[in-house]
């Protein structure tokens, strides 16, 4: 009665090393190790960006976005409609102002406020189109321009 408790016992023992040695080549063969590694590095950076709950959820933290106009009116109390409207204008040059880069000539900034360019995320913007260089973006205005006048 031993020697066969011993020798189900051994059995077991094989084939759980069998198991073992199988499922690593398994995972090699099918790159899950790979992937199991990747994909904790992207949790990792994820929950970097977003607060995990300890439940799994990830809750989005949101970062209100305020548009420097709304957020100057918005200090604007109670007061008359022309002290609006010149607080307005004013907000729109200085946030004009905060967009564009340091090292403009006048008639540069005139034109980019003229044909409504902008400056976003180191591109000068007009419209829907970016561009690297200024010049170019403003040749672009002049040109639709123009093509609207005839």
């Amino acid at each position: 009665m031993g020697e066969i408790f011993l020798v189900i016992i051994i059995v077991l023992a094989v084939l759980v090393v069998i198991f073992i040695v199988l499922r690593e080549l398994v995972c090699w063969y099918w790159k899950i190790n790979e992937i199991v590694k990747l994909l904790s590095s992207i949790d990792a950076k994820l929950s970097n960006n977003f607060n995990v709950n300890g439940e799994g959820r990830v809750n989005i933290i949101q970062e209100a976005v305020v548009q420097p106009e709304s957020s100057k009116l918005s200090r604007i109390n109670n007061e008359s409609e022309a002290s609006v409207e010149q607080a307005i204008k004013n907000v729109k040059v200085n946030t004009i102002k905060e967009r564009i880069p340091k090292g403009l000539t006048e008639t540069e900034y005139d034109s980019m406020q003229k044909y409504g360019i902008t400056f976003e995320n180191d591109k000068y913007v007009y419209k829907t189109y970016k561009y690297d260089v200024l010049e170019y973006a403003i040749n672009y205005a002049r040109q639709c321009e123009e093509r609207e006048k005839k």
